[in-house]
């Protein structure tokens, strides 16, 4: 689904593989066109370009954690019902 937004370009996907009978890993893919959201920032990108990759990597951690959370919950209620 396109959202308008402040960037021109972003790309996310979400894989999950089963590996056992309780085991799932799970992938998640995500890429933004970071430095599109103004000149300022494509400025600050050319000075520090390791920040371009912190700011992806901060922000897939954030969600996969995210997930986990939610799937971990989801898990433990399913089974402390009779």
């Amino acid at each position: 689904r396109l959202v308008e937004g402040d960037m021109d370009e972003n790309f996310g996907a979400w894989e999950f593989v089963p590996v056992g009978e309780d085991k799932t890993l799970f992938f998640y893919t995500a890429w933004a066109d970071i430095r599109s959201q103004s000149w300022l920032i494509a400025k600050v990108m050319d000075i520090q370009p390791d920040l371009e990759d912190a700011i992806s990597v901060s922000n897939v951690t954030v969600v996969t954690k995210a997930v986990r959370k939610r799937v971990h919950d989801l898990y433990k209620a399913s089974q402390s019902k009779p």
